[in-house]
């Protein structure tokens, strides 16, 4: 086996790695996004028959938060494909002897952080969301 297939193969290997850690990320992602849908329905389904008041209030609260969650969710997953993009070339760059850019370092980096921020912030704006929608189902039963 030569050189140029060795590589070949340790940098299929390294494609292969990634795209199943960006798998899983993404499963935890859509995850979540799925989790927000249903809990707009049910909270439709659930409030479709109450009249309009400062009752439901939370719950357009709620609704305002899902879809700010939902928005965080698929900016992440946007921000998730250029990160592997860049975390490909950046494993195979020591196997074909080239190095990244100054620029591509830096949004490497720059890309795996916000990618956390985003994920923090759908988790704290579904939690928030929740919190709101079981305020209006207690104040519905009261």
């Amino acid at each position: 086996m030569d050189d140029d297939e060795k590589l070949k193969i340790q940098g299929d290997k390294i494609e292969t790695l990634i795209f199943s850690l960006k798998a899983i990320s993404e499963k935890y992602v859509y995850y979540l996004l799925a989790i927000n849908a249903a809990c707009v329905g049910f909270s439709i389904n659930l409030s479709k028959d109450l009249p309009l008041s400062y009752y439901v209030m939370p719950l357009g609260i709620a609704m305002l938060l899902w879809g700010i969650s939902f928005s965080y969710g698929l900016i992440q997953i946007s921000s998730v494909e250029r990160h592997t993009e860049l975390n490909i070339k950046e494993l195979k760059a020591p196997l074909y002897k080239v190095q990244l850019s100054v620029e591509e370092h830096s949004e490497l980096y720059t890309l795996q952080d916000k990618i956390k921020k985003y994920r923090l912030k759908q988790n704290q704006f579904f939690c928030i969301r929740s919190c709101f929608f079981c305020n209006m189902a207690f104040f519905k039963n009261v």
